[in-house]
């Protein structure tokens, strides 16, 4: 993803006329352009072009973005994840979620939602 990135950024400020990427450039392709758009993105002689190219490389940031996959620095909503993770989360994720919920930690959830799998901690 970020190789697409930057080759994008190099081809920035070229001229908007060159309809294909040089055939000395390296263009990543897979995690970046769908197999369904493989045949709009390389034409028959194997040279890729720029502007469908170009859209499945936002296309492709756009859902890791989304799934939180990068980040943005200085974006309130689309910020690393683990700023948003509370002080003690190593400590605590290594209970299992069923004992969080036996004993009441989730009340949203309400104590004993999952009552066979409570075992001693409902008790």
């Amino acid at each position: 993803m970020l190789d697409a990135i930057e080759l994008l950024k190099r081809y920035a400020s070229t001229s908007g006329k060159s309809r294909y990427y040089e055939a000395t450039d390296t263009v990543p392709l897979d995690g970046v352009v769908p197999k369904s758009w493989r045949p709009a993105v390389i034409d028959d002689r194997g040279h890729v072009e720029r502007i469908p190219y170009e859209l499945c490389v936002l296309v492709a940031l756009r859902n890791a973005i989304r799934r939180r996959a990068v980040f943005i620095d200085d974006a309130r909503r689309w910020r690393d994840p683990d700023h948003d993770l509370p002080a003690d989360f190593c400590q605590r994720r290594r209970i299992p979620a069923v004992v969080w919920v036996c004993v009441g930690v989730i009340p949203q959830l309400g104590v004993g939602v999952i009552p066979q799998f409570c075992g001693e901690a409902g008790r």
